[in-house]
């Protein structure tokens, strides 16, 4: 399987460093439509909270404890209304933001990369429509689309980690006996996910981690080898 590039992991580092970005935090885009599960009123309502609780992170460097601060109004949002699912995507970022990218799925940052993928898990399965065909809001489109793509980032990320031979923390129960190569498919499903629900990044990372597509490209790599040995009558480089 692939091990991410110098260049992989500038971008990657990019899309997570508040520094890099010119927002830290995005908020998600709300329409008027409430998601399934949740009356209007209440969905109204969340998204006011939630915008501000996000406007102190609308600057390029917030600081730690505007952070925790918008991470506070966000849980206090969803202990209130426990099926507004965007509260949990964007808590997720401010979590990620909280932390460097190099101490991702570190022993020291264990407990906040389990609650980052925790979060991202509970907003996929709440804003989730009953099968991918089905169809879904603009408000779960942007959501679903966000959520995805967080997540195959931070899969791609702890199977690049394992792949090199170092220890991960964080993970969820269900993904610790996971190798890297499982991971990795792992992540490029949420990518496929997130490229369905509108994210173009998530689409181009889908094609790049396909695990079908990659085995497809080594088989015909294969055979223009063989072809090219027949044909010039040589297996490689001669000495």
């Amino acid at each position: 399987m692939t091990t991410l590039s110098i260049r992989d992991n500038s971008v990657l580092a990019t899309l997570f460093d508040a520094g890099a970005s010119g927002s830290a935090v995005t908020p998600l885009q709300h329409f008027t439509e409430s998601p399934p599960g949740l009356q209007e009123d209440d969905f109204i309502r969340c998204s006011r909270h939630e915008l501000s609780a996000l406007l102190p992170l609308d600057q390029p460097n917030p600081s730690s404890q505007a952070l925790t601060d918008s991470i506070a109004a966000l849980s206090n949002i969803i202990q209130e209304q426990p099926r507004y699912a965007s509260a949990y995507v964007n808590r997720a970022q401010a979590r990620r933001l909280l932390m460097a990218y190099d101490k991702l799925f570190s022993s020291q940052e264990a407990k906040c990369t389990n609650q980052v993928l925790s979060d991202l898990n509970l907003a996929v399965e709440l804003a989730s429509p009953p099968s991918p065909r089905s169809p879904v809001t603009p408000h779960q489109s942007t959501l679903l689309a966000a959520a995805h793509t967080h997540r195959g980032l931070l899969l791609l990320r702890a199977a690049d980690l394992i792949r090199r031979g170092s220890e991960v923390y964080g993970l969820p129960d269900h993904l610790l006996k996971l190798g890297s190569d499982a991971l990795e498919e792992a992540a490029s499903r949420d990518f496929e996910a997130g490229g369905r629900y509108g994210d173009k990044m998530a689409k181009d990372m889908a094609v790049r981690t396909n695990p079908y597509a990659k085995m497809c490209g080594s088989i015909v790599q294969e055979a223009q080898r063989r072809e090219l040995e027949a044909y010039h009558g040589w297996s490689g480089v001669q000495s």
